[in-house]
């Protein structure tokens, strides 16, 4: 059958035409979506989202013998609307970063496929202060300096000199979505979400198990401790104490991840952990080899 044919056949209503018709032409539509839009996950949708219109307008077809054109057209002018959004949504991402309001952006659903590989382009010092301040619960400039184990200036300094370079990775297009990115976040979430809450000495053991042997152990007014048996020590003793841990909120962007948490107190021992804190895993591969800890004092923890 020819084009012309199959179209007259969708156009009395019989779909299996139209659908022998976009397979005909999936090929070359899928060529001229990746010449414009230059990755393959997003050609790949664009030819998707112009079969949907076809569907829906194949009956607007005058001429059934050039009916090869109008589907060129249709994927060509889904490529320019996808354009003209990611354009948009990276200018709400510079413009949101520079009013402070990242994480209400991100929590509309509009930012996510720019902001993981924007903040993976940035060097990890600025990378971890944006993540603190913009994501974290405990974000003054004050508990970022403790936590880090920098000064309040230098807590500032980072934080304009990341906002610039983002926007500037932003508006210039340098930045190109990457699911693969997206996907290490949610895997992470899920990951810690899971380890993090334990009850048993069992959890214990398998959780430890993600850290290095060399973790180093750091925490505001302590000095700095190597090797991840320390770390298994304080798991172990707030377990013995009845501790129970609640995610509040993880952030993961390459080779690190912060991770806030609330505390509960068992009712023997009221006043064993402070009610929350913030912690900046640093990765190396997949184990964990760094981490910094802020305890937060500012109220009493809640008991079971």
């Amino acid at each position: 059958m020819t084009d012309a044919d199959l179209v007259l056949t969708a156009q009395r209503g019989e779909p299996a035409g139209l659908a022998l018709l976009l397979q005909r032409h999936e090929p070359h539509l899928y060529a001229i979506a990746l010449q414009v839009l230059r990755r393959r996950d997003d050609a790949r949708d664009a030819v998707q989202d112009a079969f949907v219109i076809a569907l829906e307008k194949i009956h607007q077809v005058r001429d059934p013998a050039a009916v090869g054109g109008w589907l060129n057209a249709v994927v060509r002018n889904v490529c320019r609307m996808r354009i003209r959004r990611d354009i948009t949504e990276r200018r709400a991402l510079a413009a949101a970063l520079a009013e402070g309001a990242v994480q209400a952006r991100l929590e509309e659903g509009a930012l996510g496929d720019w902001l993981w590989p924007a903040l993976a382009q940035l060097p990890e010092a600025l990378r971890v202060t944006l993540l603190l301040r913009h994501f974290g619960l405990r974000s003054s400039y004050e508990q970022i300096a403790a936590l880090l184990n920098i000064p309040i200036g230098t807590v500032r300094s980072r934080l304009a000199a990341g906002r610039e370079r983002l926007a500037a990775l932003l508006q210039a297009g340098a930045v190109e979505p990457d699911p693969a990115l997206l996907e290490q976040h949610v895997r992470r979430e899920q990951y810690y979400r899971a380890c993090m809450v334990m009850h048993s000495g069992a959890d214990l053991e398998r959780f430890i198990a993600h850290f290095t042997e060399d973790l180093v152990l750091y925490r505001p007014g302590t000095r700095t401790r190597q090797g991840r048996r320390h770390w298994q020590d304080e798991l172990t003793d707030d377990l013995e104490h009845g501790v129970l841990a609640q995610v509040d909120h993880i952030m993961s962007s390459g080779s690190l991840t912060t991770i806030e948490l609330r505390f509960q107190n068992s009712a023997e021992f009221p006043e064993h952990c402070p009610h929350g804190g913030s912690f900046v895993f640093w990765h190396r591969g997949e184990q964990t080899q760094r981490i910094h800890g802020y305890m937060d004092r500012s109220r009493p923890p809640p008991t079971a």
